[in-house]
């Protein structure tokens, strides 16, 4: 029983200070507009997984860009769906239909 006490005293709680905390903001933010950099480049490669696979979710289309050399979170990739409309599959579905309508 001692010997927990003892434990509960040593573990110190250590406060980050503000310096400490931008510093962690920074790295967070230069992140996120590295990925929002990324997106854009690979947004073709994307929409052509989506016209080959529609019925692949964020995660299988994640994995097959991966396969590619591309890495990207499945957040990411479902973001970039939900703004070209795409999220759900039967959406994905009539979008790939169109695009057949459209190169015959």
């Amino acid at each position: 029983m001692d010997s927990l006490k003892s434990e509960r005293k040593t573990v110190k709680r250590s406060r980050l200070t503000i310096a400490e905390l931008a510093g962690i903001f920074t790295r967070v933010k230069k992140t996120h507009e590295k990925n929002s950099a990324i997106l854009p480049i690979h947004s073709e490669k994307i929409l052509a997984l989506v016209v080959n696979y529609p019925k692949y979710g964020t995660k299988r289309l994640s994995d097959s860009l991966m396969l590619e050399g591309i890495f990207l979170n499945p957040h990411s990739i479902y973001k970039f769906l939900v703004k070209h409309n795409l999220n759900r599959r039967s959406l994905r579905k009539s979008w790939k239909d169109n695009q057949k309508e459209t190169k015959s």
